[in-house]
């Protein structure tokens, strides 16, 4: 399954937390990219490119170059559905399975 699994844990004095994993289900082409930017050799994981990507959007973000963050509405949701491939659906499914088993734990 082509998941990128970002993990966030909370340090608070001797207790920590771990919160849900953040799942992102990839197409093919994004998981080439992947591969190919992992052996440029800049970045030494799937989770530092997915970061470093974010925070070139949240700079984005930040400087108003993006101007609408509105949501998608469920026609333009439904439209892109219909072009994923059945790989992508297929992978979708296991994630949401995988998803649904998941239950978060906290750390003494």
């Amino acid at each position: 399954m082509a998941a990128v699994r970002l993990t966030q844990r909370l340090t608070s004095g001797s207790q920590r937390l771990m919160f849900d994993p953040m799942n992102a289900t990839l197409t093919s082409a994004d998981r080439q990219l992947l591969k190919q930017l992992l052996k440029v050799g800049r970045w030494n994981s799937q989770t530092e490119v997915i970061r470093y990507a974010l925070f070139l959007l949240k700079d984005e973000v930040e400087r108003g170059g993006v101007h609408d963050l509105t949501p998608y509405s469920h026609a333009a949701l439904r439209r892109a559905a219909r072009r994923a491939s059945r790989e992508d659906i297929a992978a979708d499914r296991r994630l949401g399975k995988a998803s649904a088993r998941f239950r978060p734990e906290i750390d003494p």
